[in-house]
């Protein structure tokens, strides 16, 4: 029969590392240390002695995890760190994570996607960095009482596309559908608004009797743009027989029941000398940014309906992810972003209009290269000279190219 060992104290010696809880000991069998607040599975032969159990401790893959013994590089995936060897209870310090070969697989990734969409769809990327913390996922299923979102292959956290929709989806049904021009909450609206043209051609919604229509704007999966910090952070739930049998009174000298959980947050860097960060006080505490990627369909932008323009999409994006935030817990300040939507929009326009002059530029060149393909060079030069419009310029042109001539 094996049982759990609740690993309260690690004895440890030159030889030997044992695990005790109360008056159970056992020895290590492995080079792998486990931690105080661990959990192992111990196994008790007929001689009453009690060995740990190789196949609940997954050496080689932990090995694997944590050391590329041919390379000397941690090749971690958190997902499998924090599901198969870690104990939320044992979590003091954060798990840090800025592997620049795994983030340059994943924006490769994410290149080919947005190459493939080039063609009919805009392309737009925001860098958002999060103001505080952000937990996406809390009420999922988890090894731990709570979960964090982990991408399935990648192992770090990540905001799914489907959750970036439906809290934009959500912000513009309460800011611009709920009420009438009086103020007045719309009965339905949400029934009204899956029916109404542009929000449908955003979201997708019904077009006509019994007819669905898919939305033109795509939300892609968002990744942490750099360093990361998950840790541990605590609810603190009060008067729990009182809310759990409905018969007991609420006292002061009720218990406290603390639930933990994991939150992304500013990276801080715990290991880095504080002698150089003197002078540099930002230094140790960064914003953790995410990447996020949003393709709108080309036929929707020419449509010059003013909230299927590009400049009303993203800039309800960027104040609901601002205002609204996204994740658990929005209610008490964490998920929400710190984006300037005046200095993204301005840049944006920017952009616009640099793409804009190089595509005019482009189709002008192939306008004269198509219209002088079998002029000679006399014959080029008049018709460069017929296109101007100011008359003097046009006339001093002439009279220089018939002098050259």
């Amino acid at each position: 029969m094996s049982e759990k060992l609740h690993i309260k104290r690690v004895e440890k010696s030159e030889k030997n590392i044992v695990y005790c809880e109360g008056n159970i000991k056992v020895k290590a069998i492995t080079d792998l240390e486990l931690n105080k607040d661990d959990i192992a599975f111990i196994k008790e032969d007929n001689k009453g002695e009690r060995t740990l159990q190789k196949e609940y401790i997954y050496k080689d893959l932990r090995d694997y995890l944590y050391q590329d013994t041919k390379n000397k590089k941690q090749i971690s995936n958190i997902s499998l760190k924090l599901n198969k060897f870690s104990n939320i209870f044992n979590l003091d310090k954060s798990y840090t994570q800025c592997q620049l070969d795994l983030y340059k697989r994943i924006n490769k990734n994410i290149r080919c996607i947005c190459k493939s969409l080039e063609n009919t769809f805009k392309l737009v990327k925001i860098t958002a960095p999060v103001a505080n913390k952000l937990v996406i996922g809390l009420g999922g299923h988890s090894v731990f009482e709570n979960d964090i979102t982990l991408h399935h292959t990648y192992g770090v956290p990540y905001i799914p596309g489907q959750a970036i929709k439906g809290m934009f989806r959500n912000y513009i049904l309460q800011n611009h559908c709920k009420y009438d021009e009086k103020g007045k909450i719309i009965d339905n609206y949400e029934k009204k608004a899956i029916k109404t043209a542009w929000f449908y051609s955003i979201f997708g919604g019904e077009k006509g009797e019994g007819k669905s229509i898919a939305g033109k704007v795509i939300f892609m999966d968002s990744f942490p743009a750099g360093k990361f910090n998950i840790k541990r952070d605590v609810i603190a739930c009060h008067h729990q027989d009182y809310y759990t049998s409905g018969n007991k009174v609420p006292l002061d000298s009720d218990k406290v029941n603390p639930i933990k959980f994991l939150v992304l947050e500013k990276y801080k860097d715990d290991n880095e000398n504080k002698e150089k960060n003197n002078n540099k006080l930002n230094s140790k505490k960064e914003k953790i940014k995410f990447k996020i990627n949003i393709a709108i369909k080309k036929e929707l932008l020419s449509s010059g309906t003013e909230k299927n323009s590009e400049e009303f999409i993203v800039g309800e994006l960027i104040d609901a992810l601002n205002y609204h935030g996204i994740g658990a817990k929005t209610s008490v300040g964490y998920g929400y972003f710190d984006i300037d939507k005046e200095k993204f929009l301005d840049k944006l326009k920017k952009e616009n209009e640099i793409k804009l002059a190089e595509e005019k530029k482009k189709e002008e060149e192939r306008i004269f290269k198509e219209e002088t393909k079998n002029m000679s060079e006399l014959e080029i030069e008049l018709y460069k000279i017929d296109k101007i419009e100011d008359t003097e310029t046009k006339n001093n042109d002439l009279m220089k190219l018939f002098k050259e001539k």
